[in-house]
């Protein structure tokens, strides 16, 4: 039986932040515990390690690369695991100097983005822009020394994968395993099963980044003159929410935009059972991605939603009925095409069971670990 350590790294976090439900690494924090119950129900017994990344001070910086460095130090160092299974690991000289100890586990990284992309934006602090300048330095620097103590890569889409692989020199094991869900916690949404052609409401569950385009969607929301209302239900906070509260205002949106903040529980299942459509992240490529794996598409299709998205998803198939593709590029989203996409899903009044019937064959986290362990007893 394998035995697994997992140490998951919090970004701009403390200890305190780890279970937080607001926390700008939210995604994260839910796919852990998912991901450790798959694989415990797979038979591989996991033991999780939290690895706290504080940059907000100088003392909380320099602490926490000594405690990441000491804690991947006695993992790999452990003769308990046969595996120590790191995802989101920060590209620091202290974690390299640790993993690249003489060691007798298997270290095997999940990744989830190609680089670290570096954009200057307006409404971080000049400390704020310049911690993401220098990760995206280190990624530089760092990043293929960092793989290249590993013995595996689990990359979230093949976009990544062959990404890794090129700057590896294919000589790891790398495995493509896109995000998955629990679809058994995912309730399942009473749809409204038309709408009056006067208002159609789109959900946007999520912690607002500037890759989601939610940006191009309110754009276009702006850019529509026909008869129809549409009203967008934006529930969730994140670091660019004040970007598009702002740019809500300046269109003078502010009757078809609402911001609901953080909700959970009857309340977000309320959300779920008024609107139409919803809508998933918009502009992957902000961050140099063609493909995406978004828990937030996991859980629209778990609980019944159809959705727009922007980007390819290997989980789903080409030219679904219940996915909607938009261009990806900067332009406005044409809301033609989304009364259209609305018209055609909603007609079809079992939408949100055929939907959940097909997470739960093929995105649920028990199908996702059961191969992620088979890779990992390839090693």
């Amino acid at each position: 039986m394998i035995r697994m350590k997992l140490a998951f790294t919090v970004p701009y976090s403390t200890h305190h932040d780890i279970l937080s439900e607001n926390h700008e690494n939210i995604g994260g924090l839910i796919k852990v515990p998912m991901q450790i119950n798959g694989l415990q129900c797979a038979g591989v017994v996991v033991d999780r390690y939290d690895l706290p990344m504080v940059i907000d001070t100088p003392f909380y910086f320099f602490k926490s690369l000594y405690d990441s460095y000491k804690t991947l130090r006695n993992l790999i160092s452990s003769s308990s695991y046969d595996i120590v299974f790191i995802r989101h690991l920060f590209p620091y000289i202290t974690n390299y100097l640790a993993l690249s100890r003489k060691h007798t586990c298997i270290i095997v990284f999940e990744v989830h983005d190609i680089s670290r992309g570096f954009t200057l934006r307006k409404n971080y602090t000049l400390s704020e822009n310049m911690k993401y300048l220098y990760l995206k330095v280190m990624d530089l620097i760092l990043l293929k020394k960092l793989l290249l103590c590993s013995q595996g890569v689990v990359s979230v889409t093949s976009e990544i994968s062959k990404h890794t692989r090129s700057i590896t020199n294919g000589d790891l094991q790398y495995l493509s395993l896109g995000n998955g869900i629990d679809v058994s916690k995912s309730s399942l949404r009473h749809s409204p099963q038309y709408w009056e052609k006067t208002s159609l409401n789109i959900l946007c569950v999520a912690q607002v980044a500037y890759w989601h385009g939610i940006d191009r969607f309110i754009r276009g929301m702006h850019d529509y003159s026909g008869d129809n209302t549409i009203i967008l239900h934006i529930v969730g906070d994140g670091a660019e929410l004040p970007n598009i509260k702002s740019l809500t205002s300046e269109l003078h949106l502010e009757s078809q935009v609402i911001f609901h903040g953080f909700k959970s529980g009857t309340e977000l299942d309320a959300m779920f059972d008024e609107c139409h459509i919803a809508l998933d992240a918009l502009a992957g490529f902000r961050k140099n991605l063609n493909e995406l794996s978004t828990l937030k598409a996991r859980e629209y299709c778990a609980r019944g939603i159809p959705f727009l998205m922007a980007s390819k998803d290997a989980d789903f198939p080409e030219s679904w009925d219940y996915i909607q593709m938009v261009p990806a590029t900067e332009d406005p989203i044409d809301m033609e095409l989304v009364i259209a996409f609305a018209d055609r899903v909603l007609a079809d009044y079992d939408h949100p069971q055929k939907m959940h019937e097909y997470a739960k064959d093929h995105l649920d986290w028990l199908a996702k670990m059961k191969v992620l362990k088979e890779f990992l007893e390839k090693l």
